[in-house]
């Protein structure tokens, strides 16, 4: 294993890992359970979010509401043949004004529920115009595009929806195909505080029984990333598939600046962390110190730990490693408060690598 920290005194943070995405946010789905009994779909969607870390909840009302609304990122109404009518209207400005992301479906043949989502959209929310076309349950096609496009072609293909629409103002997600000027699907952004709402036509896109339902589940999760709904963020290294790393931002540290905590064990693993910036923190497990970088690894396999620490002073490194063969390059420079500590087992009864310490 190889780890290797880098502090500077600039104020630029870079983590060399590749981020996964962890959702943490409050989803609540609107369907029903009437004539157009959309609770296959709920249960299908609820899962997936609660998958993706969503905590969900749902509603068979035709009533939506303010209480309903409060607390949610993110809103799926689904809810059957059910209108949305000056009330419903009026709950979904002010929570949508309020950062709240709005997905909202009609299927074939609801004209006053696809009528008030028209209005909601060009009266109510006034973020440009759309004009329906169609409609039809399997004939029309349905391809991603633009940022919410897979760079892999063949899962841009998406259920067909109800109907296609030409709109303005916003942003085409999906299309009839991909040169067609016909949406399947369309976003508009509204107010300053990040909120959207995202229209399509046709329950049958969200079945999970669909040919192209996985599409559809990378589709939606490609569309919540482009809405900012990535709550919390965890990150794993590009090394192998024999590691484990945990990274969260907030720690029972003492610091001022941003700090992370880096928890890491495999075989023959390699770590790169960039930290710029004063008052930084990098700390492994068990550290309560205040401005250090603390590199904790545990593994019975090589190991090397490099670690540069650079600025003008306050420099703190307290190291604990065991291994068959493990070594460390420490450099701490800048303008003195530099201190250091070294807990080290060797398991190799011909000693481990060299320890190397530059302190200037």
């Amino acid at each position: 294993m190889k780890l290797t920290l880098f502090k500077y005194s600039s104020i630029l943070f870079l983590l060399l890992v590749l981020p996964i995405q962890a959702f943490a946010n409050d989803a609540f789905i609107y369907y029903s359970t009437g004539g157009t009994n959309t609770s296959s779909q709920y249960n299908h969607i609820k899962s997936e979010l609660e998958d993706l870390g969503f905590t969900v909840t749902g509603s068979t009302s035709g009533t939506v509401s303010s209480s309903d609304l409060s607390g949610k990122e993110l809103v799926i109404d689904i809810a059957g043949t059910s209108n949305c009518g000056s009330s419903c209207k009026t709950n979904y400005e002010s929570w949508i004004g309020n950062g709240g992301h709005l997905v909202i479906i009609a299927p074939n043949g609801a004209t006053n529920r696809i009528g008030n989502i028209e209005s909601l959209v060009e009266s109510k929310l006034s973020v440009g115009s759309m004009s329906i076309a169609g409609g039809c349950n399997t004939c029309y096609g349905s391809v991603a595009v633009g940022d919410y496009a897979s760079s892999t072609s063949s899962e841009n293909t998406l259920p067909g929806p109800d109907k296609v629409f030409t709109a303005s103002g916003g942003t085409a997600m999906a299309k009839n195909s991909s040169s067609s000027t016909w949406n399947t699907w369309y976003n508009w952004d509204y107010g300053s505080n990040g909120g959207s709402i995202t229209v399509s036509f046709g329950y049958g896109q969200l079945l999970s029984t669909h040919q192209y339902s996985n599409n559809m589940v990378d589709f939606l999760t490609r569309a919540m990333q482009e809405a900012g709904l990535a709550g919390t963020t965890s990150y794993t290294s590009s090394i192998s598939n024999a590691q484990t790393t945990q990274v969260t931002t907030s720690r029972a540290v003492t610091h001022s600046g941003n700090g992370i905590y880096i928890e890491q064990s495999g075989n023959s693993n390699t770590l790169v962390v960039t930290q710029d910036g004063d008052d930084n923190l990098i700390a492994g497990g068990g550290s309560t110190t205040n401005s250090l970088i603390d590199a904790e690894i545990a593994v019975g396999s090589d190991q090397t730990v490099d670690v540069t620490q650079d600025g003008t002073g306050n420099h703190n490194t307290s190291i604990s490693m065991s291994g068959f063969d493990a070594g460390l390059d420490l450099t701490q420079q800048g303008s003195t408060n530099q201190t250091y500590s070294l807990s080290q087992t060797c398991l190799n009864a011909n000693g481990c690598g060299t320890t190397t310490l530059i302190q200037q």
